[in-house]
């Protein structure tokens, strides 16, 4: 959704040689995006034990669902930055960056911090290890957008 329209704003920007306009959408649309999903995640935060009760009688997996949920929502707002950002930084022309990021960051980080937490802390740990490599990879992207010049292999 607000990743494609992402790419296609930012793409339209650049064709149209204004690169200001560009930077401008970079900047709405991932506040957008990071506000939509921190107020979905306060949303999910408080209402997650009556939709787990709703979806299962079962208090334990209740219990396990909500705890979790709890845990990944905290990521949430940087989750959406690295989705938006992708878009943005595909509409630049940029693919090769975002791909380097998402790789490095789900091997390197989520899979080796899985491996080491899920054994100890079974489900929580490989959801935790999850809402890291969520956390890490949004300031990343964050910065790729705010630190850098994305902008600079294009024309216009």
């Amino acid at each position: 959704g607000i990743a494609a329209a992402a790419t296609t704003l930012i793409g339209q920007a650049i064709g149209a040689g204004k690169k200001d306009l560009a930077k401008d959408f970079a900047n709405i649309i991932t506040l957008l995006g990071m506000s939509v999903m921190g107020g979905l995640a306060i949303f999910l935060f408080f209402t997650s034990p009556m939709i787990f009760a709703i979806l299962t009688p079962d208090v334990e997996v209740q219990r396990l669902g909500v705890s979790v949920i709890r845990v990944v929502m905290l990521a949430e707002p940087l989750f959406a930055a690295s989705i938006v950002i992708t878009g943005v930084l595909r509409g630049a022309g940029d693919t090769v960056v975002p791909f380097i990021l998402n790789l490095l960051s789900l091997w390197g980080i989520r899979i080796t911090l899985a491996f080491f937490l899920a054994p100890t802390m079974g489900l929580m740990g490989a959801w935790l290890a999850m809402t890291i490599d969520i956390a890490i990879r949004g300031v990343l992207y964050l910065i790729r957008l705010y630190k850098t010049n994305w902008l600079s292999g294009v024309g216009g």
